[in-house]
């Protein structure tokens, strides 16, 4: 059923595959590319990156249970890996890092100027217009060899429709299309491979602290911004739907913040369900 050879829709892209990395390429659609990962990796002997791109997916979701509206022509793609080489705390940063810089990337080459930032810890946002978000989940298999799912959309060629959430603060959706006219469904695909090649080769790094994450993951934050915390965000006391102000990033990835009567402390996302 599963066999170590990358599966693309262009045999060109193969040869633009990390050599530490299987890369698999679903035209026919998916219900979700982690649905779609965790069958592929149930009985799976090989303890290596894997990273599954899917055209379409009809139930995406996003952190808390939320929904990820799955327009045409847009990029869904979950890379498994096996380790990280950091603290667990400083993967969604280092996730949303790699899909900011990849669209910066994109922007620049279109000419475009339009300011790309991350937002705690990992949503993508163009002109505070959200681009980009990303699901962690853990997953260990039938032979006891556990993956980290990291599932990343970005919407390419399509802005969904704003979804209708709880809370002041609705976030509206933007696509790269709407910035870069050339970006269209074609490109989702080769923006999956880019990203996916990043995380491959990333965690055969070295371990360290992660204190080069927390420093470069600065220079994409907007701190001093107002946000109304949610149930996915919680601090010490169990606090959620507070506004608070973000202050500074820690060294093990926490956010420090500041409520309406100056206090502060530090949220810890949870990620990994």
């Amino acid at each position: 059923m599963f066999n170590n050879r990358s599966i693309t829709s262009d045999p060109l892209l193969e040869h633009f595959v990390s050599p530490h990395l299987q890369f698999i390429y679903k035209t026919e659609p998916v219900t979700s590319t982690h649905d779609e990962m965790r069958t592929l990796l149930l009985n799976r002997e090989e303890h290596t990156c894997v990273a599954l791109v899917a055209t379409t997916q009809t139930t995406g979701r996003g952190t808390q249970g939320r929904v990820w509206k799955a327009a045409s022509g847009n990029l869904y793609l979950t890379v498994a890996l096996p380790h990280v080489p950091v603290p667990l705390t400083l993967l969604p940063l280092q996730v949303g890092m790699v899909v900011a810089e990849r669209v910066q990337a994109l922007l620049k080459a279109c000419s475009s100027t339009a300011k790309v930032t991350v937002k705690w810890p990992n949503d993508v946002l163009i002109e505070d217009a959200k681009v980009s978000g990303c699901l962690i989940e853990h997953f260990t298999n039938e032979r006891n060899l556990s993956w980290f799912l990291v599932g990343i959309g970005v919407n390419v060629a399509e802005t969904p429709p704003l979804q209708d959430l709880p809370g002041f603060h609705k976030r509206a959706p933007t696509s790269l299309h709407e910035w870069c006219p050339e970006a269209s469904s074609d490109m989702a695909s080769v923006l999956g491979l880019e990203i996916a090649n990043a995380l491959a080769d990333w965690i055969m790094e070295e371990k360290n602290d992660g204190q080069p994450i927390v420093e470069e993951w600065r220079k994409w934050a907007e701190f001093g911004k107002s946000y109304e915390l949610r149930g996915s965000v919680v601090d010490e006391e169990g606090h959620e739907g507070e506004v608070v102000v973000t202050v500074d990033i820690e060294a093990d990835g926490q956010l420090r913040v500041r409520d309406r009567q100056g206090r502060e402390r530090l949220l810890v996302a949870d990620y990994l369900v």
